[in-house]
């Protein structure tokens, strides 16, 4: 979503002239923004739960679910705001993704995209990372010997020394 406006090169002023209003120009930036999760929403989904069934960890989906589309949604955010207010140029030939002399603009929008991501986003990444502290100390009352440090091994670090401790 960032530069929005630079990736449409050319085809930016086919749709400046259709645009006769504040109105216009409020739906237009409407329909490109929800265009986006058209795509992304479902990709996140899939790639969220693919992860998920590959670690085994069931429990944790809806709390990545919510932290993924939350991340989603910031980014979305930032990246319309920052194009809207540090458009930059988009070149059509070789392999830059910046004009020349558009550095300052592009970096002011990804970076401050990103820094302002994270902000939106501190409330949920704090609240995830309560729960799971939250959770985590729940576990260890209800099982108290879980997390407790093995004892040392022998020299040799034997198999027979640890069994006769006590611990397997």
């Amino acid at each position: 979503m960032y530069s929005q406006f630079g990736q449409d090169t050319s085809a930016f002023w086919m749709v400046a002239m259709t645009i006769a209003s504040t109105r216009d120009a409020c739906v237009e930036l409407r329909a490109r923004a929800l265009a986006l999760p058209l795509v992304t929403l479902p990709y996140a989904t899939v790639v969220t739960v693919l992860t998920t069934a590959m670690l085994g960890d069931w429990r944790t989906l809806p709390e990545t679910l919510g932290l993924s589309f939350a991340l989603l949604g910031a980014m979305l955010a930032t990246g319309a705001w920052t194009s809207a207010r540090f458009p930059y140029s988009i070149p059509r030939e070789g392999y830059r993704n910046v004009a020349p002399g558009q550095v300052g603009p592009a970096w002011v929008s990804i970076f401050g995209g990103m820094v302002g991501t994270a902000l939106l986003c501190a409330p949920v990444i704090a609240l995830t990372i309560w729960l799971n502290v939250r959770r985590a100390v729940e576990d260890r009352r209800e099982d108290p010997g879980r997390g407790q440090p093995l004892p040392r091994a022998s020299r040799n670090g034997s198999m027979a020394a640890r069994h006769a401790s006590g611990w397997s």
